[in-house]
């Protein structure tokens, strides 16, 4: 893999993002917390999971042992609003860490 192909991936990764988001966003307010079930019981959750764990792992990449070991305080209970700006900073953190680097400290383990 090339530094390249990981921004691609991470431009994918934003796009795909924003159009669940605008998906859930479409189906309404009500829908935003209606419980589902299953393992993430709303839109809400599955969402704030998915942003969470983004940036759990950008700041496992970039901040290693001393990462946070929970996810932010934020996934609790966001708006469609703190998603946007979840992912669009996550996506701008992750894609200056992936510029950071050469094709090949991607060859290492």
């Amino acid at each position: 893999m090339t530094v390249a192909d990981a921004l691609d991936l991470s431009a994918y990764t934003a796009w795909a993002n924003a159009a669940v988001l605008g998906a859930a966003e479409a189906a309404g307010d009500d829908a935003w917390t209606q419980t589902l079930g299953g393992s993430f019981p709303s839109l809400q959750s599955v969402l704030a999971h998915v942003a969470g764990g983004e940036r759990v792992w950008l700041d496992r990449w970039t901040l290693g042992d001393a990462a946070p070991r929970t996810f932010p305080a934020w996934t609790a209970s966001p708006s469609p609003a703190d998603l946007r700006r979840a992912f669009a900073d996550v996506g701008r953190e992750r894609d200056a860490f992936l510029r950071s680097l050469t094709d090949a400290d991607l060859a290492q383990p």
